[in-house]
């Protein structure tokens, strides 16, 4: 029973041995050595042949690569910011395919991951300070807010006179959720009342003519027709006209109050928040793609 126990984290005679397979991480494109593991023995690094090249079969790819925050832009940062340019979204059903411009200003540093540990540590930093981002808005009437979409980011380049515009991917957020709130603008209310009064008007109007219309009396001998005054004649006129200019006039004021749509406004000097979804380079160069940085740690 005792000898059962003491054999199980033995290998079996014959059986091929395990060789623990690390992956060395690499910060900025260099690699750094390992230290040695005291329970396999050696360098916890990538097996070599004998030529000195990685052998081929199965390895632990690191798909994340260290980035310095000086050069790179996390996702998930956020950083507080102002409107410069303000917005007059539309609400309307459509009015996400046709989003409005918006300029903000950075006027913090960008808040990020902060380190683990047992005492925690204060979040770091991404000098986005004094950086502009221009964004694409749109306007929800069930929420009254304005909704923001990042585009572009210009900073200030590291030589004078310099500039780096980054695309960036992101939001605006107001009262810690996303979106911000603002006053709904509806305009097509006068016009609605104006039809509302011009309808009454062609309903006073069909009623005179109406009224004034030529009346069938029946007699023993057959049917007649009243004989009409002309004050008559003239006030059924009058009435069938105001009755279809009434008419005309309603119909043009509900054509022009549907073409009238609904806006929330977003003010110049608003304070929000951005919250930036994907990383990106704030040093000027391009953005390597997502498998190139997956694979990078494999070169």
């Amino acid at each position: 029973m005792m000898e059962g126990e003491a054999g199980r984290g033995q290998p079996r005679p014959g059986a091929p041995a395990r060789t623990r397979m690390i992956e060395i991480f690499e910060l900025d494109g260099e690699s750094r050595p390992s230290a040695a593991d005291p329970r396999i023995g050696g360098s916890l690094s990538r097996p070599a042949s004998r030529e000195g090249r990685p052998r081929s079969g199965p390895e632990l790819v690191a798909d994340a690569v260290a980035k310095p925050v000086s050069s790179w832009l996390p996702a998930g940062a956020h950083a507080e910011a102002v409107v410069l340019a303000g917005v007059d979204a539309s609400a309307g059903v459509s009015s996400q395919g046709d989003p409005r411009p918006v300029l903000l200003r950075i006027t913090g540093p960008a808040w990020t991951a902060a380190p683990s540990g047992p005492g925690g540590g204060t979040a770091l930093q991404v000098d986005v300070d004094g950086c502009t981002v221009t964004g694409a808005a749109h306007g929800d009437l069930s929420s009254e807010k304005v909704y923001v979409r990042f585009r572009t980011m210009t900073c200030a380049g590291p030589e004078p006179g310099t500039v780096i515009e980054t695309d960036v991917a992101g939001f605006v957020a107001g009262s810690g959720k996303t979106g911000v709130r603002g006053p709904v603008v509806s305009r097509e209310g006068a016009l609605v009342e104006k039809a509302f009064l011009a309808g009454m008007i062609s309903g006073v109007g069909q009623g005179v003519a109406q009224a004034f219309q030529p009346q069938a009396v029946a007699t023993g001998t057959g049917a007649t027709v009243a004989n009409s005054t002309l004050s008559d004649i003239g006030r059924a006129g009058l009435g069938a006209g105001a009755s279809t200019a009434g008419q005309k006039v309603a119909d043009y004021m509900i054509r022009r109050a549907e073409q009238y749509q609904p806006v929330i406004q977003l003010q110049a000097g608003t304070r929000v928040t951005l919250v930036f979804l994907e990383g990106a380079r704030i040093d000027g160069r391009p953005r390597a793609p997502r498998q190139a940085q997956s694979t990078e740690g494999r070169k």
